[in-house]
């Protein structure tokens, strides 16, 4: 499973590693066009999708991140939240598009 390499890779300390399994995880979850397959990509283990995502936000030189969570969704809502994300806009990309809230966690102070 390529989560879990990723997990192996983070515990090795192996960031760039990581990221590489972590990019092919996410991106087989985007081709299933599943936000609920997207969402357990990220928290298959419990506790461990806030390990990795702490492990590939560390060290980076923007001041934010954003991200696009599917409202319909309120346990990944209620998660990214619990992780610092705060949200500013919704956008409805396509007509057939769900309504995302569109977040914001800030890396530095301002």
């Amino acid at each position: 499973m390529i989560s879990t390499a990723a997990f192996a890779a983070i515990d090795a300390k192996a960031r760039t590693r990581a990221r590489k399994h972590l990019d092919r995880a996410v991106t087989f979850a985007g081709l299933s066009g599943d936000s609920e397959t997207q969402y357990h990509v990220w928290n298959h283990q419990n506790g461990a999708s806030l390990k990795l995502h702490q492990a590939l936000l560390s060290g980076r030189d923007e001041e934010a991140v954003t991200l696009f969570v599917d409202l319909s969704h309120p346990k990944a809502v209620s998660l990214y939240k619990s992780w610092g994300y705060e949200k500013f806009d919704e956008s409805n990309p396509y007509d057939d598009s769900p309504t995302f809230a569109v977040t914001l966690k800030r890396l530095k102070s301002l």
